[in-house]
């Protein structure tokens, strides 16, 4: 049985995967009216099509879900997105909530998911159904999965920690307060499930998180 119209966007970089999912959705009557197949594409594509729900890989080359999701909304505030993902544990999902999406859907989960997550927030409400069980499956953290996690402004602040960079050296390399430096330091080691900067060090060198924001991250 159709859905109530609506103008749907999917964004992902997996050619096979991105038209099997369309093939699905049509067979539950959901049309895909636009398809990308990166970040960048995408935002030059929401201004042809318009889209009101947008489904979004996370892992794309050229610009990435995380960075597509704040650039979509802060352009257009009222677009629906459901995250659309092979990554989905706890720390992700909330941040992900955090910068504003409606869903979040792992791409192990069946078909059926997805349209109940399509159906509820085309009716303006967040999917969080399935969140218990997204949070059970297991999820490579990577450093892929930090590339995602964090924002431009957090991979700054580790790029300059790898270096060694104090707290007050960082805060003039980036004009910004050094208690703002600290606030955001808590939430890069919130995130990355560490206690302090030794243990975060440990991490970064482990999963390659000093070339956060460059096309060299380690796998």
């Amino acid at each position: 049985m159709a859905v109530s119209k609506i103008n749907l966007m999917i964004v992902d970089d997996e050619l096979l995967f991105r038209e099997g999912l369309v093939y699905l959705l049509k067979k539950y009557g959901i049309e895909t009216t636009s398809v990308a197949d990166n970040g960048e594409q995408a935002l030059e594509r929401l201004k042809k099509y318009s889209p009101d729900l947008v489904l979004l890989d996370l892992e794309m080359p050229i610009l990435n879900g995380s960075i597509t999701l704040d650039k979509m909304l802060m352009q257009y505030p009222n677009i629906k997105v459901i995250i659309i993902t092979s990554y989905h544990d706890e720390e992700l999902i909330k941040d992900h909530f955090n910068r504003g999406a409606f869903g979040f859907v792992s791409k192990k989960e069946e078909i059926k998911t997805v349209v109940s997550a399509i159906k509820s927030v085309h009716k303006g409400i967040v999917y969080e159904k399935n969140i218990p069980d997204l949070i059970k499956m297991k999820c490579e953290k990577n450093g892929h999965y930090y590339q995602l996690i964090y924002s431009e402004r957090e991979k700054e602040i580790i790029n300059h920690l790898c270096k060694a960079v104090s707290v007050k050296d960082i805060s003039k390399k980036l004009s910004i307060a050094g208690s703002t430096i600290e606030t955001q330091l808590t939430a890069i080691y919130k995130k990355a499930n560490v206690k302090n900067r030794a243990e975060f060090l440990a991490l970064a060198f482990d999963k390659g998180l000093q070339y956060l924001g460059s096309k060299y991250v380690q796998e």
